[in-house]
């Protein structure tokens, strides 16, 4: 996907940043051809005073340097930003590009776009791509993105946050990314809205992060979309993913709330909730192909007014070893039948198998589909894209 900036666009942009930049904060130009202030984005970088504003041109940027910073070594940056406070504004995606031509470079690998100690970057209208990882947010560092694209990485993830001041990501695609966003260990209120993923390994992992927020996204010919894990929490609204194995891995004491969200699962299951974990949301449509929609192992589930379907064999598989006499709240939901015995044969737990201490109560449960009103809104918008 490639979305060039238009003029007035680009005007618009430099008009309200510098009606809104800091008194004294000044603009600097990165041109490929000499034309601007700088001709390499770090120059810029060093040059800038917290508050400025680089307007990089079109071309591909494919300078690095190497730093030692604490723990790393001869580590290798396209760009760094150490303790600094900036803004970065693109020619449009794919016309300004940071990262090497190919994806397996002759030289050595470097790290696309890095923020240390306290650093805040506003970035937008630019690709990353064929980088040891794409953009990485660190420490107490603070991170907002919009309408870029990370791609081809050669190793890693599209953007990983690691920041306790947490990040914002907009209006961005990522493709071809063993992993598209990574909230890792540590981070806080990670806001993803309106983005795309294609062909990742995982969509967005997580671990340990706390209050992760993603809207109105989409994950799609990948292995797996989202996975959280190692305590991490989340809110999930109007989100599609389609995957070749699982949608969503729920574990380690890990909780997602998911509303209005169509989820559709490969080979091993739609959603699978593990490890002391819960799932709870309503307004959404679980759809499993040649596998269970949920699959749940040592963790409570409640969700309502939902399209829990199976293409064959059960919707909804508990296994054994659950601490005993739990019952999983999946009450007024579809289930693609119409009477009683058939939606309990679509539920494998302790009615079916001495071997598991939990049970699903599934009564009362709908007796067709979810109108549009109970789906909610982002459902109806599915209808119309």
């Amino acid at each position: 996907m490639m979305r060039t900036r238009n003029p007035a666009v680009a005007m618009f942009v430099f008009v309200l940043l510098a009606m809104s930049a800091p008194s004294g904060a000044a603009v600097w130009t990165v041109e490929k051809d000499g034309s601007g202030d700088f001709t390499v984005i770090q120059d810029a970088v060093d040059a800038a005073a917290d508050g400025d504003t680089l307007m990089i041109g079109p071309g591909r940027f494919d300078d690095y340097r190497r730093y030692t910073l604490g723990a790393w070594v001869d580590r290798l940056f396209h760009v760094l930003l150490n303790g600094r406070s900036l803004t970065m504004i693109g020619s449009g995606e794919g016309e300004t590009v940071i990262g090497p031509e190919s994806e397996f470079p002759i030289t050595e690998h470097a790290i696309g776009v890095t923020l240390v100690y306290g650093s805040e970057l506003r970035m937008s209208e630019l690709t990353i791509e064929h980088c040891y990882g794409g953009l990485n947010c660190w420490d107490t560092s603070y991170l907002e993105i919009d309408r870029c694209t990370f791609q081809h990485q050669t190793w890693g993830v599209g953007c990983g946050v690691f920041s306790s001041r947490g990040a914002r990501i907009t209006d961005c695609t990522f493709l071809n990314v063993d992993t598209g966003i990574f909230p890792g260990s540590g981070s806080v209120d990670v806001v993803v809205d309106r983005c795309m993923f294609r062909g990742m390994i995982y969509g967005m992992n997580t671990t340990s992060t706390q209050g992760l927020i993603v809207t109105d996204c989409r994950i799609e010919d990948s292995l797996m979309g989202i996975q959280l894990w190692s305590s991490s929490t989340a809110t999930l609204t109007d989100v599609d993913i389609e995957t070749d194995r699982m949608s969503m891995i729920v574990k380690a004491g890990s909780h997602v709330d998911l509303t209005n969200s169509r989820l559709s699962g490969g080979d091993l299951a739609t959603v699978w909730v593990d490890g002391l974990s819960s799932l709870t949301g309503s307004g959404n449509i679980l759809r499993g192909n040649d596998c269970p929609p949920l699959r749940i192992y040592r963790s409570d589930v409640a969700l309502s007014d939902s399209h829990i379907l199976s293409f064959s064999g059960y919707a909804v598989e508990c296994e054994p070893n659950f601490p005993a006499d739990w019952t999983l709240d999946l009450r007024n939901n579809w289930w693609g039948v119409s009477d009683a015995d058939s939606v309990a044969s679509l539920i494998y737990d302790g009615n079916d198998s001495p071997d598991i201490d939990i049970l699903v109560d599934y009564l009362p449960y709908r007796d067709g589909q979810v109108s549009n009103e109970s789906m909610g809104w982002g459902e109806l918008k599915r209808l119309f894209r």
